[in-house]
């Protein structure tokens, strides 16, 4: 699979600046109508066409780390890297570690990552529920370590106490203050986003069809936002089209492996400067994401930040 904007048939447009993001649509006009027949997970929740359970109530190896989904409905139900699955239905807070397709009728075991670092409650309620942001460090997805890092940080930077140290407290108290930015849509055309602030471009997302953006667009925003701000910057970017073909050059050198899943194939990107997944199905990219990578220490087990 060759990452290349010409390869995809997709253009690269000119940015819309929001304070320190330089937000560059992604425009196809050989559209896919297919992204019309998925069903989203929080519209599957309102309408009762999904479930979302613990793996196990026994702990056992890595259960936290899995949750069984249920979709009870005649379509394919989308649920995509970064959504964030919150409730006392569940024992914590979770974020999903990749996008994943599940067939209608049929139901899977998701991977995700814990999104509370201090709670493990039984379950209290059937309250379930999710997030209006995808995690805002997706580029860090599937590493646990990590991603609590990155939410003390966070929780620490907006002056947040909370017991759980819960993301969601964050959250709350950035929603308004993004929205009132984000004031333009996707165009007719535009299946995807390439994001960059202070001069680089931290992140692509890009979708089979204009639907599945428009359903995604804020929330991708939003978890920009919490990274990268909508604070005017200080310097002007000089981002250009160009930067945004380079990245995807420098993720098409970078492929590192190739697995099939129950759920589809999915291809995942590494390397020293980016990583990222693509979801396919019947050989159309549902969902594909690339991020800047973060300077990190390797262990087996566990990443930290770099000293």
């Amino acid at each position: 699979m060759h990452i290349t904007a010409n390869r995809l048939n997709f253009e690269v447009q000119k940015p819309t600046q929001i304070g320190n993001l330089s937000i560059f649509p992604l425009t196809s006009k050989l559209q896919s109508k297919k992204g019309e027949k998925y069903l989203f997970l929080d519209d599957a929740l309102n309408q009762k066409l999904a479930d979302v359970s613990e793996v196990s109530e026994k702990p056992e190896l890595d259960f936290f780390r899995k949750l069984k989904v249920v979709n009870k409905s005649s379509q394919g139900l989308l649920i995509l890297g970064g959504e964030q699955i919150i409730g006392h239905q569940l024992r914590q807070n979770r974020i999903v570690s990749y996008s994943v397709l599940i067939p209608a009728n049929s139901s899977a075991i998701v991977k995700v990552n814990c999104g509370e670092k201090k709670r493990w409650s039984p379950r209290v309620n059937n309250e379930i529920s999710i997030s209006k942001f995808l995690y805002f460090s997706r580029a860090n997805l599937d590493r646990q370590f990590k991603i609590w890092s990155d939410i003390s940080r966070k929780l620490k930077d907006y002056q947040i106490k909370t017991f759980t140290q819960s993301i969601q407290e964050i959250y709350k108290k950035t929603e308004a203050n993004n929205d009132r930015a984000i004031n333009f849509q996707p165009g007719i055309y535009d299946i995807g986003l390439a994001i960059g602030s202070n001069n680089k471009i931290r992140s692509v997302d890009f979708f089979e069809s204009p639907y599945i953006l428009k359903k995604y667009f804020k929330k991708i925003i939003r978890s920009a936002s919490l990274n990268n701000g909508f604070v005017k910057s200080k310097y002007k970017s000089h981002l250009k089209e160009q930067d945004v073909h380079n990245f995807l050059e420098e993720s098409s050198k970078r492929i590192y492996k190739s697995e099939e899943e129950t759920l589809g194939s999915r291809i995942e990107f590494y390397g020293q400067s980016i990583n990222g997944s693509a979801l396919l199905n019947e050989n159309n990219i549902v969902h594909c994401s690339i991020f800047m990578e973060d300077k990190v220490v390797k262990d087996p087990e566990r990443l930290y930040d770099a000293a």
